[in-house]
């Protein structure tokens, strides 16, 4: 059975996919530079989708 990649991400998933420290992400997010989260319940989560739009407009700032 295959597993389908995970479409939401806890703010550890994110720290690990970034390399950076789950406090950095909780800061980022606090400070309005990070990807939209979503709060579901006492925990937050970015959706995939959202992460790679971040990703790429922040590829696209630091081009220019």
């Amino acid at each position: 059975m295959r597993r389908e990649p995970k479409v939401w991400l806890s703010i550890d998933d994110l720290a690990a996919r970034l390399d950076l420290s789950p406090e950095t992400v909780r800061k980022l997010r606090f400070d309005g530079n990070g990807p939209r989260g979503v709060r579901m319940g006492k925990r937050v989560r970015f959706h995939i989708d959202d992460v790679t739009a971040w990703e790429e407009a922040r590829r696209e700032e630091s081009a220019r």
